[in-house]
């Protein structure tokens, strides 16, 4: 998100179309912005589970995210897609 949203401020001055996809992105951003990041201990840890053949792994940040916090970035998405796909006639 972080580099769409530079590249854009890039030509945001330039352009009124860009300036306004601009906004909508800083929008988005502000609203995974809420989300609640949380330790999952300290550092990456290395798992192997009982019987399979790989290994996974763990610890670091995990992010939580609540019904209302999922259907305003849900919401969010499909207005920038519904705005950015429409026929203007």
């Amino acid at each position: 998100m972080d580099n769409l949203l530079a590249y854009l401020e890039k030509y945001a001055e330039s352009d009124a179309d860009v300036k306004e996809i601009h906004g909508w992105f800083k929008e988005l951003e502000a609203t995974f912005a809420g989300l609640e990041e949380k330790s999952t201990g300290s550092g990456i840890t290395l798992k192997k589970k009982e019987g399979a053949k790989k290994m996974v792994l763990g610890g670091g940040e995990t992010i939580g995210i609540s019904e209302a916090q999922f259907n305003a970035i849900k919401n969010k998405i499909s207005e920038i897609r519904n705005n950015i796909v429409k026929v203007q006639a």
